[in-house]
């Protein structure tokens, strides 16, 4: 069976802590403090690969993120907008919580939340691997099982 990842880039975090690799059909751009976008190539994205932006919407979530924290996120919880549900997974061979989001059918207006979000701590670090669109659900699961810690 052919490996489906044979022809994907690699990503180095600069600050050498993982690699990850990705489809040639996508591109990848950074926010400030090195949050990762990893987005599929269309004619509006294509230049935007390989830069680092000055600002980033932080009102939204990407089609898929990576952010690396010095402390961890408070864990989600239930409301009457959102319903989560975690499940312990393995990761880079290290425990991880990943979180499953869904919008309540009480949440009316604009209620945009990311779709899953990985949780896995390294070395004091916290990772958090966010999927935000959640028709790349199947790149997703991909990209994250070639996510390797580097130090």
């Amino acid at each position: 069976t052919p490996d489906p990842t044979a022809d994907w880039k690699t990503y180095v975090a600069s600050n050498s802590s993982y690699t990850i690799q990705y489809p040639s059909s996508f591109i990848w751009f950074l926010c400030p403090e090195e949050i990762l976008v990893l987005q599929p190539r269309i004619e509006g994205n294509k230049n935007l690969h390989g830069t680092t932006l000055e600002t980033c919407s932080g009102d939204s979530y990407f089609d898929m993120e990576i952010r690396k924290e010095q402390t961890p996120e408070p864990i989600p919880i239930t409301n009457e907008s959102y319903q989560y549900v975690s499940e312990d997974i393995t990761l880079a061979d290290l425990p991880a919580i990943k979180y499953t989001a869904t919008i309540a059918p009480t949440c009316y207006g604009y209620c945009a939340i990311w779709k899953e979000r990985i949780e896995i701590e390294n070395k004091g670090s916290y990772y958090y691997l966010t999927l935000g669109n959640e028709g790349l659900k199947a790149e997703f699961d991909q990209i994250l099982s070639t996510f390797k810690f580097t130090e």
